[in-house]
């Protein structure tokens, strides 16, 4: 894959576009959300998203993968289960709309 014309690193035009359709599929919903409108919000051209994730459903797993590892680093690994259901559910409160 060519690296992005911007001079910025493509790890990092890759976490912007993620960051922007997390926001966006949160907002909006998945069906709502529009690559153009993810575009337009990591501040990138139209067809630019498809140089990082090859199809919108590409995206939203691109979502959920940092989801999951930011979910799964914030959990704790030790007390009851009891507590570690309440924390989970405390972390999945955080991004109910």
């Amino acid at each position: 894959m060519p690296a992005n014309r911007s001079g910025v690193e493509r790890d990092t035009k890759a976490a912007e576009i993620i960051d922007a359709a997390d926001k966006l599929f949160l907002s909006d919903g998945f069906d709502a959300t529009t690559i153009a409108a993810v575009s337009r919000l990591a501040g990138v051209a139209g067809n630019t998203v498809f140089w990082y994730f090859q199809s919108k459903d590409g995206l939203l797993g691109a979502v959920l993968s940092r989801r999951l590892a930011a979910f799964r680093d914030r959990m704790p690994t030790e007390g009851s289960l009891a507590d570690r259901v309440i924390a989970a559910l405390a972390l999945l409160d955080e991004v109910a709309p």
